[in-house]
């Protein structure tokens, strides 16, 4: 038996296949559904109403496009109260390729949701409880670098662990950062002000890692400033990560080059990181963004 519900039904939604999964998914039986010709007055019988709404979806409670308007296949997400189901619509053409009918492959998303919702609930919970703690340790060894009495030796084991928490730290507002992601809450605050500046604040809070690995930083900026509109917070995040990147996949004594360049006559600028690491295989090109 196949996992997913499949119907088929011709230009006049007349149903020509209603297989065993649709019966679970639609409660209906296959025997109902054979020969039913499908229309808007159905939606109001209450055994074939989800039925109807998944093939007119301009009657269901929320649908989510997942591909372009017009091209087929038609990917959507129809949000039910009890269920999620993912919709994949394609049309069945004869040879001179007119439209004969349509097939709707219908995937049951509702389980899969409620353990993405709960890894969510999960991840969040988890370092909202992480954060407190690890703000204290912060703060201890925030202390003990201003005591004077600590030897050369002890000093370098509480640079380390200070290293150490805000790395953990940072880790935990990331795990933040994709549940709000996953929940639709991840907005932008923007903000005017100098791309030029920022990215130098940026490179310095990498310094320490980049002497933990024995890298060398550089910025190559320009000498005039570039204001610009940006959120300061999400694009840390963005070059913080390209940079520590750089750094870990370097080779002993390498470099890392950040640059920006305002483009002419356009309202943005161009930021690269460059640097003398092993690089990205050409196979894996494909995958950077995903």
């Amino acid at each position: 038996e196949l996992s997913d519900a499949v119907i088929a039904y011709d230009e006049n939604f007349n149903v020509l296949i209603f297989n065993k999964t649709a019966e679970r998914v639609f409660g209906v039986s296959v025997e109902t559904a054979a020969g039913v010709t499908l229309g808007l007055e159905l939606a109001s019988d209450a055994k074939l109403k989800r039925l109807v709404q998944v093939v007119f979806p301009s009657l269901a409670p929320t649908v989510i496009a997942r591909s372009e308007q017009g091209a087929y296949p038609q990917v959507a997400d129809i949000q039910f109260d009890d269920a999620l189901l993912r919709v994949t619509t394609n049309r069945i053409v004869d040879e001179g390729g007119k439209t004969q009918g349509f097939t709707k492959v219908i995937r049951d998303r509702t389980r899969e949701a409620e353990i993405l919702k709960s890894k969510s609930e999960f991840i969040t919970v988890a370092a909202h409880q992480l954060r407190t703690p690890l703000t204290a340790v912060g703060w201890v060894f925030q202390g003990l670098k201003k005591d004077a009495t600590l030897n050369a030796d002890s000093k370098m084991l509480v640079e380390t662990g200070d290293l150490a928490a805000e790395k953990l730290l940072q880790i935990v507002n990331d795990l933040l950062d994709i549940a709000k992601m996953e929940g639709g809450k991840f907005g932008y605050e923007f903000q005017t002000g100098n791309l030029v500046a920022f990215l130098d604040s940026v490179i310095q809070g990498a310094k320490p890692l980049a002497k933990q690995y024995n890298i060398e930083l550089f910025f190559d900026a320009p000498s005039e400033p570039i204001p610009l509109d940006f959120d300061a917070q999400k694009l840390g995040v963005a070059v913080s990560n390209l940079i520590d990147n750089a750094v870990k996949y370097n080779v002993p004594n390498g470099t890392v080059t950040l640059a920006a360049r305002q483009m002419p006559d356009k309202p943005y600028a161009l930021v690269t990181v460059k640097d003398t690491g092993v690089g990205v295989p050409p196979e894996a090109l494909n995958k950077l963004f995903t």
